[in-house]
């Protein structure tokens, strides 16, 4: 079954916002799940935990962002392409920008657990939360680097997010993909 949604014809803003819905949603889930973490930790663990986990967000924050760069760059490519009508290289892209991404999170999730430590050191992070921080941290990217929330958000670019962006037909919908 092929499906292509035109996006340039009909109401523009029933679009955006169609289009926007999954993203914001996505969104609210993740604050969601930051904001359970918090309260579960301030609660069991006390105040000096929750200051630790508080200590490691940008950093974790950084590294997904870069992701996430990568990942709506390689999707303004692959739609560029797929406008120009070049659909062999759209797919080539596709792989391209998979393997790209992939291994740069795989780089930048060994790095940052190799060296929590010291980044948490360079950030300031006061000695006495130092080693709650640092375990938090690592604890985080080695989640994340065994098919976690960040691998989950990749896994949605590269398997629905491209090919959605780029209206590729008879691609696969998410339901259809974990049978």
């Amino acid at each position: 079954m092929s499906y292509t949604k035109k996006m340039t014809e009909g109401s523009e803003l029933k679009h955006i916002i169609l289009f926007t819905l999954p993203l914001f949603a996505g969104n609210v889930f993740q604050q969601l799940y930051n904001i359970v973490d918090s309260i579960i930790v301030g609660k069991y663990l006390g105040a000096n935990k929750l200051a630790a986990v508080g200590t490691t967000g940008s950093l974790t924050y950084l590294f997904s962002t870069l992701c996430i760069g990568l990942s709506v760059g390689a999707g303004i490519l692959i739609s560029q392409r797929f406008g120009a009508g070049m659909h062999k290289e759209v797919r080539k892209l596709i792989t391209n920008s998979a393997y790209v991404i992939i291994a740069f999170g795989a780089v930048i999730t060994v790095i940052s657990v190799a060296f929590a430590g010291l980044l948490m050191k360079m950030m300031n992070t006061p000695e006495n939360l130092l080693e709650d921080a640092t375990a938090y941290m690592r604890g985080v990217l080695r989640h994340d680097m065994r098919g976690g929330i960040q691998l989950d958000k990749l896994r949605y670019e590269v398997a629905w997010g491209f090919p959605h962006a780029a209206d590729i037909p008879g691609r696969c919908e998410p339901a259809q993909r974990r049978a």
